[in-house]
């Protein structure tokens, strides 16, 4: 398949969606993002269903909490491996790091007021914990979270996890008032997944500690954000940031030309080459991935238990032809472990070979097979999941296997993914921290989330997994590293597509724009140029 890029009436009507959205008949100081003192940010929101950090689980996410909300931790923005103090002044481990002891500032308020204390740290943790959503699954070490005193907090474990600085680090546990929050039903507890009934209330609200608050959200428009007057830091260069909900590459592509909106976060490589003057593009390697999952346990494809078919799904795909066509040339990993992350980059991902996967076919017994492809109808990083389909289905044809494309909207795709209904299908995954921890824990175990729903069986990575977590010895980490992505590529289960790049487009009357791992874009950092 030659892979193009094209318009058609259905982006013009979003172009102009997207033009009235954002005002295009505004004044000149409006054009150049609603205000002076406004910040105006073109995002695709498809994933963002709400704001409670205990049930939300999405890419948008990573950019939206800390707009309202901080982390206990940060990773340095131009070398994430390195571990900064956030809320937390401090951490020291026990010795076989099972305890970990944090000191918090005694300067932080919410945007409500109160000073934040350990018990507003245990309660949100322990919530995220008890809710049970898919945050949850990256706090499912943790023992018992216990309060010290006002300004400390010990998190006991259940096994050793050198990991578990990196992990203080994730948007999901960003500390919100415990007392605001009870008063609308907030529990944190055990049973909390059917006693909690604040989640309504905490998907149109803010009560964290950011340098913003939520002002107001128009579902599948726009998110406005309002300073915090009783933010800690240093004062932020807006007074205000909308985050502009725009789906479409061309019509990001306009409204950054035409300065309607200062940043556009979703253009693809195509349409980034072709952006005229008075904006500039910035394209970094990202630590993002795109995905393909096939479902080890589903009925309606037993074909997929056998390892053999999926590696042979696995060699007749043109990576190649993916990164150079859809992706500007970025690269691709041996599994689903970012290149840049420990172990990663050692592992030689599965080549192109339709010659292989037509033998490994025959080996299993499979002349033919068709399957269903149910997936979200998005745009991933500038990629379109429609064309990127499109192109996987040609590549497989050749080898004897049809594909039935069913592109759904989110939810409905969402819904499916969690109760491990998909025969076959893609998603895309950013780092909550950084640690290749994330994506072991995640993809490379039987119980892991995403492993769960794929019905991997891998047995030996757990316990490969849990003597990665118990060394602190950088290079016997590689080598336990290099050992679990060598397992997840020759499994076949979780297959990487594509590594993309991360284009940032904006005007030239902003500075301080940059690509951060863990948060997308540091908007706290922008200011007018």
């Amino acid at each position: 398949m030659s892979i193009k890029r094209s318009t058609s009436l259905i982006t013009a009507f979003f172009i102009s969606l997207a033009l009235l959205i954002t005002g295009c008949s505004a004044s000149q100081d409006e054009k150049s993002g609603g205000s002076s003192n406004e910040l105006r940010v073109a995002i695709s929101l498809g994933d963002a269903s709400g704001l409670d950090i205990a049930h939300e689980f999405a890419d948008a996410q990573l950019l939206i909490v800390p707009l309202w909300g901080d982390t206990l931790i940060h990773s340095d923005s131009k070398d994430p491996t390195k571990l900064e103090p956030g809320l937390a002044k401090s951490w020291e481990a026990n010795a076989d790091a099972t305890e970990y002891t944090v000191v918090l500032r005694d300067d932080v308020k919410f945007s409500t007021g109160k000073t934040m204390t350990a018990d507003d740290v245990k309660f949100t943790v322990d919530r995220s914990r008890y809710i049970e959503g898919s945050p949850s699954s990256l706090l499912t070490n943790i023992k018992e979270v216990t309060v010290v005193d006002d300004h400390t907090v010990k998190f006991i474990l259940n096994l050793s996890d050198s990991s578990f600085p990196a992990v203080l680090g994730i948007v999901y546990i960003s500390p919100m008032d415990s007392a605001e929050a009870k008063k609308h039903g907030a529990v944190a507890e055990q049973g909390a997944a059917t006693s909690d009934t604040a989640q309504e209330w905490l998907n149109a609200n803010t009560i964290g500690t950011g340098p913003y608050m939520l002002e107001s959200w128009d579902k599948n428009q726009k998110m406005t954000f309002k300073r915090n007057p009783n933010y800690y830091g240093d004062p932020p260069a807006y007074d205000k940031v909308t985050l502009v909900d725009v789906r479409s590459s061309a019509t990001q592509s306009q409204l950054v030309s035409k300065g309607d909106v200062d940043i556009a976060l979703d253009i693809d490589p195509d349409a980034a080459k072709s952006m005229g003057d008075g904006v500039k593009v910035l394209s970094d390697p990202s630590y993002n991935l795109i995905y393909m999952f096939l479902n080890n346990k589903n009925p309606a494809a037993p074909q997929l238990a056998d390892p053999r078919v999926r590696q042979a799904i696995q060699h007749a795909i043109n990576y190649d032809e993916i990164g150079q066509g859809l992706a500007g040339g970025a690269k691709r990993p041996a599994a689903v472990v970012p290149l840049g992350f420990q172990g990663s980059d050692a592992v030689k991902p599965a080549t192109y070979d339709p010659n292989k996967a037509k033998s490994l076919l025959a080996e299993a017994g499979v002349t033919s097979m068709s399957l269903d492809v149910t997936f979200a109808n998005m745009v991933l990083y500038g990629i379109s999941l429609k064309t990127l389909w499109e192109k996987v289905s040609e590549d497989l044809s050749k080898v004897g296997i049809t594909l039935n494309l069913l592109p759904v909207e989110y939810d409905a795709w969402l819904a499916k993914m969690q109760k491990g209904e998909l025969t076959m299908s893609s998603s895309l995954w950013a780092p909550d921290y950084f640690d290749s921890a994330t994506y072991f824990d995640v993809f490379g175990r039987n119980d892991g989330l995403v492993g769960k729903r794929a019905g991997i069986n891998l047995p030996q990575n757990q316990g490969i997994f849990d003597q990665y977590l118990a060394t602190t010895d950088k290079s016997k980490r590689e080598d336990l590293a290099t050992k679990l992505i060598t397992n997840m590529r020759d499994d076949a289960s979780l297959i990487p597509f594509v590594q993309p790049n991360k284009i940032i487009v904006h005007g030239t009357n902003i500075t301080g724009v940059a690509y951060s791992p863990t948060q997308v874009l540091t908007i706290r950092e922008i200011k007018p140029a």
